[in-house]
């Protein structure tokens, strides 16, 4: 499970989990016990990474809990181990990369299983979309949907890294830090951008 907020570490934990062939079960931060008991359930997940505040949220899950906190980013990995990762063979079309939790407005949410293929034709059809409007490492992707939901998870991330794209992380949208992030990195509005701050 992962439950962190729009951070450089959701981001590299997204991929890691992928790279490892296992899958992201993307979690709201603001979700509650009975909200994580119930996607524990379904998902049955054996890994839950996120911030210490939430601690006692996932305390009765008896996750093995792996702790993100903001100031660990900001140290170097020059003490980090070196390791060999095993090589992972992935069916595309068959192999589940993400279990996203739909909104429950029918009821109680749901796990949607999305392949990594479903990922990839995601990305590949939004550039199709795009008509070559985006230039190849040149773009800059502000980081304002959850990574959680959806829509960050694929226009943000997936599109970002696809695109070779800047993304540049809001841990929550703040109007006066948009502004000066847009100021700062002057590129492109990525066209979601108006619509999902309204969504969020």
């Amino acid at each position: 499970m992962l439950m962190l907020p729009n951070c450089v570490e959701y981001v590299l934990s997204y991929y890691a989990i992928l790279r490892l062939g296992a899958i992201v079960v993307q979690v709201n931060p603001g979700y509650q016990r009975e909200e994580l008991s119930h996607m524990y359930s379904i998902a049955e997940p054996c890994l839950w990474i996120g911030e210490s505040i939430h601690k006692e949220k996932v305390e009765p899950l008896k996750l093995q809990c792996l702790f993100v906190d903001e100031e660990l980013s900001t140290g170097t990995n020059e003490n980090l181990e070196r390791v060999s990762l095993p090589e992972v063979t992935v069916n595309a079309s068959e192999d589940v990369a993400v279990i996203q939790f739909t909104g429950g407005t029918t009821g109680i949410p749901k796990g949607a299983m999305l392949t990594h293929r479903n990922l990839m034709a995601n990305v590949v059809q939004t550039f199709a979309f795009a008509h070559g409007t985006y230039e190849r490492g040149e773009e800059v992707f502000l980081g304002v949907s959850p990574f959680y939901h959806v829509l960050g998870m694929s226009s943000v991330m997936n599109q970002g890294l696809y695109a070779g794209a800047t993304i540049v992380t809001m841990r929550k949208w703040n109007v006066e830090q948009g502004l000066r992030l847009i100021e700062t990195y002057e590129r492109r509005t990525f066209q979601r951008f108006r619509r999902s701050i309204l969504v969020f």
